[in-house]
């Protein structure tokens, strides 16, 4: 599938949202910022964290509860949500085998519409939830995911 992703752009592929050694969007940034420099290992009930140990430049780093670096207020309810996504997504990729090109590329419509375009009405992280649990079971019913 075709899914939204940030690319490092420019002479020193950096992101742009990077001024000064700093992230400029910190309180707001994406997941896969939010996570680094860990990283996740997916296996068949769920997943596990690991430390990217020569990801980040940083010398002389203390330890930090994965909690804390994240900044995830509910981090069950938050690693419930990475999981159910990642199971739609591999569930999209399996359904995609099946499909002609015309039906896949409906498929990669269908949730780039209600996952990437649709805006959340979700002024708070727990409210986000339950949005994200409707859309999710409307796509799976519709699948037969």
């Amino acid at each position: 599938m075709v899914l939204p992703n940030l690319k490092m752009a420019g002479e020193e592929e950096a992101c742009l949202f990077l001024k000064g050694g700093r992230c400029s969007i910190h309180g707001y940034r994406p997941g896969i910022c939010r996570l680094f420099p860990l990283g996740r290992i997916y296996e068949e009930n769920g997943f596990k964290y690991f430390i990217q140990v020569h990801e980040c430049k940083k010398q002389e780093r203390g330890k930090v509860k994965i909690k804390k670096w994240l900044g995830i207020a509910d981090q069950k309810r938050y690693e419930d949500f990475v999981w159910r996504w990642h199971t739609f997504l591999k569930n999209c990729e399996e359904g995609m085998k099946e499909l002609d090109e015309q039906n896949a590329k409906v498929l990669t419509v269908v949730v780039l519409r209600n996952f990437y375009q649709m805006p959340y009405q979700a002024e708070e992280e727990a409210q986000f939830y339950p949005e994200f649990e409707e859309r999710l079971e409307r796509l799976n019913a519709m699948f037969g995911f």
